[in-house]
């Protein structure tokens, strides 16, 4: 068996340096240096802005009115398909309607034509 060195389990004092602080020893934090105002490369261009997929349909302001969570109510697959593209399409834009009240919409177009006349 061998002898373990004896100088393996003492203490070194010149080999580590205490810390005073956490700190001690970090890198210091900067301002960043500022490229110059010519600029070397080229700006990336923009894309262009989708046009609304709704036209020119004034908008009606949002009126307060409960909100009935999670009806289990089925649709077609196309139906939602349909629903989704056209979320997807105005999600990008301030006054983009969500599926929710597109739904919403159409169910208050359908009860106004099959309520009945009084």
């Amino acid at each position: 068996m061998k002898q373990p060195r004896i100088d393996a389990f003492v203490a070194r004092k010149n080999k580590t340096q205490e810390l005073k602080s956490s700190l001690e020893n970090m890198p210091v934090i900067e301002k960043p240096i500022t490229p110059s105002k010519t600029p070397s490369a080229p700006q990336p261009v923009p894309p262009p802005v989708p046009r609304p997929v709704r036209g020119t349909v004034p908008l009606i302001p949002k009126t307060k009115r409960l909100i009935r969570q999670r009806q289990p109510f089925d649709i077609y697959e196309d139906q939602y398909q349909r629903l989704k593209k056209i979320a997807d399409t105005e999600r990008e834009y301030v006054n983009g309607r969500g599926m929710s009240q597109m739904v919403r919409e159409a169910l208050d177009n359908y009860l106004k034509e099959h309520s009945p006349k009084e």
